[in-house]
């Protein structure tokens, strides 16, 4: 159990801002955070999504999540767009001096304490979680029959208690639940494709790097129609001075000289049968 001094409290409040801000991808203020205000959001980290058209359960996507941004930006009653939705195919890609690096965007577990129950394997990791909302003490607790009162972890020491804590949470990285063999949360990638649309190309080809950046820089892959958008993110287009541009396009650069890359025509086929090209691309 960790006790901090009254001096230390004290100075951290004296220290802590009376407010701050959120600002948008533009600099635009969007959130004020002082006084009495409360803002509201939808909630963080699902890692699975009821389809809504299959009603099947399976893991969220980027497309879930931009749907989802653009619901809430339509109910007035939430006033921000959380982390609602973990994305299972979109990684975060870093530059180190052995090369480039990709990790998840998202890796943590936010699990009801609850759980612990059913997840006997959670339990063990509770020393190296934090947690919230948790019973610390006999006083707190209210479970009217306790299936452990023989060994209740707040009589033997315990920080707290999981059983009685209905409002108590626990975040886990899911990488303490088996390691490498169960979960990857980082690995150097080894392979970029660039999915397209044209009855003209194979269905798979080797590309080079450069041509590959050229592709991305004008914003128009083989097959697409309209105005393209540099590097395939029209949010970019307008915000960003010459050297930002120059900056990730030499991101860009350093990913393509590191990897193979490669273009999937999907025209003409189907979903699953490019996903296959892919697999067989990586073996």
């Amino acid at each position: 159990r960790v006790r901090f001094r009254e001096g230390m409290v004290e100075a951290a409040l004296d220290t802590t801002p009376l407010s701050f801000a959120l600002y948008d991808v533009l600099g635009n203020e969007t959130h004020r955070f002082e006084g009495q205000k409360t803002h509201f959001t939808p909630g963080s980290a699902a890692i699975n999504i009821l389809d809504r058209s299959s009603g099947a359960i399976r893991p969220a996507a980027t497309a879930d999540l931009i749907d989802l941004a653009k619901l809430v930006s339509r109910l007035p009653r939430f006033d921000a767009q959380s982390t609602a939705l973990v994305a299972s195919d979109a990684a975060m890609i870093r530059f180190t001096a052995g090369g480039p690096v990709a990790d998840l965007a998202e890796r943590k577990l936010y699990l009801k304490a609850s759980w612990v129950r059913h997840l006997p394997e959670v339990e063990k990791l509770l020393f190296r979680s934090k947690t919230e909302n948790m019973v610390t003490s006999r006083d707190q607790c209210r479970v009217e029959y306790c299936q452990t009162e023989d060994q209740c972890p707040l009589d033997r020491g315990g920080a707290f208690c999981p059983m009685a804590s209905p409002r108590g949470r626990i975040l886990v990285d899911p990488y303490w639940l088996g390691g490498a063999t169960r979960h990857v949360r980082r690995t150097a990638p080894v392979l970029c494709a660039l999915v397209v649309r044209d009855p003209a190309l194979p269905a798979t080809k080797e590309m080079e790097p450069r041509e590959a950046l050229r592709m991305l820089s004008e914003g128009l892959l083989p097959g697409s129609r309209g105005t393209g958008a540099s590097l395939l993110n029209p949010h970019l287009e307008g915000t960003w001075d010459m050297t930002r541009a120059d900056r990730v396009r030499g991101q860009h650069e350093r990913l393509f000289a590191a990897t193979r890359v490669i273009l999937i025509n999907n025209a003409g086929g189907s979903p699953e049968a490019a996903a296959d090209r892919l697999l067989h691309a990586l073996a």
